[in-house]
């Protein structure tokens, strides 16, 4: 009875035990999302749409500075002046606190290229005086200089300078920061140029120990050097001049233009020179070439053939109101398609410039502010409207799943587009570490976008795309992986061109939609 209970247990207990309990679970997990635009190719400093959306590619440059600031410097230089004493012979004691020399005079700059100036601010540079004593008595020398001012305060430089002795000049010096002086360069008769007047006063000095001994030809010395002097602004005459233009800009530098046949017919080149400088100019271009690898083409435009004459820019005391020539080139007055079509890396500009062609027409007053020059500035514009065979828009993205059990199903893209042609996609897994690509899909289809009629508005046109996801391609999404995503672009009626709308557009969304499989032991 017992034997026969216990097996009872034994096979009631077998027959409890449980199987492992399995089933699918549906999923959708989101990938990525983003947009593809022209912007993705061309830099977004590179474009701009007019009032119809339609993009222009717009590649703007400097193609000549003209600084005429040498003109307005003052070189290095030591202005160097003797004050004798009134009296050519003798000896004479004088006492403490007598004066000896009191002159007035103008001391001379030595500005280069026939320049006359004015007036001037300074930026920065350093005076240094030295003062040098050849009388046998302790001196105290006061020179007033009314021309430099500093903040309207004239500069006075005041040596107490110890006595000559056994033929040994005593010497006081010392020195001054000019930056923020202005400098009145008309001298004493407030009328003259490249002068300064000083007034110069020599006296034995009031604490002098004993009386100074003063032969006649004795003498007080000054010396002025101007060092590293920068002028912010200068006023005067600058002379005639001429500077010689030589000049290479590179061009669509890291440009990335979309590959196709760009309508070149409504290109234009902007050529905009601005004078900056209170003084006529007159420039002659010799030549603007545009210049590839394999030919130099010459802009041929009736207008650069003949001297363009600058006029003076105005000064109200604030700002400067610069003159401006603007030249408008395009398809209909020059040789503009066959000159961008040779599609350069490097634009030359050969020519020069005069300065004051017609002499001292102002008057002695010319100006200029040395951070100002004259400038000579280009653009290109190229309205997109271009027909292409194959051009790439590309994006790259971070994905990861996170699933962590076993998945089977699809990744499915939901991919709206707003471009009036289709598209044909390519999804690429790159390897963050080994930079290996796997390919997903090639070339899936997208329907292209409907043109309204008699308009550039498109509406939006979506497609579903669906890629099977195996157990390779799902490893790879769940760690070390982005996405390339890449449109190719085939125009419609090639080689007929299409027009590139600022609101034309790629979005496009991706799920990993499937089951996974749960077990419950």
């Amino acid at each position: 009875m017992r034997k026969l209970l216990f097996l009872l247990v034994v096979l009631v207990l077998a027959s409890c035990r449980k199987e492992a309990t399995t089933w699918n679970t549906d999923v959708s997990v989101p990938l990525f999302r983003g947009e593809l635009m022209l912007t993705d190719i061309i830099a977004d400093s590179l474009l701009e749409s007019d009032n119809g959306g339609l993009w222009s590619f717009v590649y703007a440059g400097d193609l000549a500075e003209i600084n005429y600031d040498s003109l307005a410097q003052l070189p290095d230089t030591t202005v160097s002046e003797s004050f004798k004493v009134p009296f050519t012979s003798g000896t004479i004691t004088l006492p403490p606190g007598t004066s000896i020399i009191n002159v007035t005079r103008d001391i001379e700059f030595d500005i280069p290229n026939g320049v006359q100036l004015k007036r001037v601010r300074m930026k920065a540079g350093t005076l240094q005086y030295r003062v040098i004593n050849y009388i046998s008595g302790h001196m105290n020398s006061v020179f007033s200089l009314p021309g430099l001012l500093n903040q309207g305060v004239p500069l006075v430089i005041n040596a107490a300078t110890p006595p000559e002795q056994a033929g040994v000049p005593g010497v006081a010096q010392g020195t001054y920061s000019l930056e923020d002086f202005e400098f009145d360069l008309t001298g004493l008769s407030g009328t003259s140029f490249n002068r300064v007047f000083v007034d110069a006063t020599v006296s034995v000095a009031a604490d002098a120990p004993v009386a100074a001994i003063v032969q006649g030809q004795d003498s007080v010395v000054v010396e002025l050097a101007f060092i590293d002097a920068v002028v912010d602004y200068a006023n005067g005459y600058f002379g005639q001049h001429t500077y010689v233009i030589n000049e290479q800009e590179n061009v669509f530098e890291g440009v990335n233009l979309p590959e196709g046949q760009l309508n070149l017919s409504e290109a234009t080149f902007l050529l905009n020179i601005k004078n900056n400088i209170g003084a006529d100019a007159r420039l002659n271009l010799n030549s603007i070439s545009s210049n590839s690898n394999n030919e130099s083409v010459e802009l041929s435009y009736a207008p650069f053939q003949q001297p363009m004459l600058l006029t003076r820019a105005l000064d109200d005391g604030w700002s400067v109101s610069p003159s401006v020539l603007t030249y408008i080139v395009n398809e209909g007055n020059s040789n503009l398609t066959q000159w961008i079509g040779n599609l350069p890396s490097e634009i030359s500009f050969q020519g020069n410039l005069q300065l004051n062609p017609l002499g001292n027409i102002s008057g002695s007053n010319d100006f200029i502010y040395t951070d100002n020059p004259i400038e000579l500035d280009y653009e290109i514009r190229i309205p997109l409207r271009f027909a292409t065979e194959s051009v790439l828009l590309s994006d790259t993205l971070d994905i990861q799943a996170d699933i962590d059990e076993d998945f089977f199903g699809a990744l499915e893209i939901l991919v709206t587009n707003e471009y009036p042609f289709a598209l044909g996609l390519d999804l690429i897994l790159l390897n963050t570490i080994t930079n290996e690509e796997y390919i997903m899909a090639l070339n899936q289809e997208v329907r292209a976008g409907i043109q309204q009629p008699n308009s550039s508005s498109v509406i939006s046109v979506g497609s579903l795309l669906s890629i099977p996801v195996n157990e390779v391609i799902y490893s790879k999404l769940k760690e070390n992986h982005r996405m390339i995503i890449r449109a190719h672009i085939s125009t419609p009626n090639y080689p007929g061109p299409v027009g590139l709308y600022n609101f034309y557009k790629m979005t496009y969304a991706a799920v990993l939609r499937g089951q996974y499989g749960v077990v419950v032991q």
